[in-house]
């Protein structure tokens, strides 16, 4: 009878939460990891470097600190993405010049939350090297898409409308004017 040795993976492998040839590509670059996890309420945004004893998060941001800066609406969508990536950019006062993206294991689509983060951390003035073709339009950044959509839907259907945007009405911003205070939460956040 052979003697068979199984070799046991890591355990975050086994687990399906760390994908290790993605990492080690990604510190070889010796850069900055900007990391973005997106769910279904929050985005949330990490400055990581790496140390051999374990990495060391230089900033975090989470959407849910947007509030602070006179956001109303939720803070799962695609802008309050944007934001956040601005804010982390912001807050990071020029320490950091250039990062890399970190996806983890989701894989990424053009235009999807991951992109617009990294967006509003470019425009924060942090380098990442990125393909421009994968950003979110300007239309989708700035929240028009929902403003659009609401009005479109306050006119067919009243009822469906409030069903839909009810956190926003609760939230006390009408959808209507979600473009405007988007702009005026994007302002305060480039005056820090």
């Amino acid at each position: 009878m052979a003697n068979i040795r199984s070799i046991l993976k890591f355990r975050r492998r086994q687990d399906g939460r760390t994908n290790y040839r993605k990492r080690l590509t990604l510190l070889k670059s010796g850069n900055i990891r900007f990391i973005v996890r997106p769910s279904n309420r929050h985005v949330q945004v990490q400055l990581v470097d790496y140390e051999p004893k374990g990495d060391k998060i230089i900033l975090s941001c989470k959407s849910d600190k947007l509030k602070a800066y006179g956001w109303k609406a939720p803070t799962g969508n695609l802008p309050s993405a944007y934001l956040t990536g601005l804010l982390c950019g912001r807050l990071s006062k020029g320490k950091i010049k250039v990062a890399i993206l970190d996806s983890g294991r989701s894989s990424l689509s053009k235009g999807n939350i991951a992109y617009a983060a990294l967006r509003g951390i470019m425009d924060a003035g942090v380098a990442v090297k990125h393909s421009p073709d994968k950003f979110p339009g300007n239309e989708r950044v700035s929240g028009r898409h929902i403003k659009n959509y609401a009005e479109q839907l306050k006119k067919i259907s009243p009822e469906k409308y409030k069903n839909t945007f009810s956190s926003y009405l609760k939230s006390g911003i009408a959808p209507e004017e979600f473009e405007s205070h988007f702009e005026s939460v994007k302002k305060k956040i480039m005056e820090l």
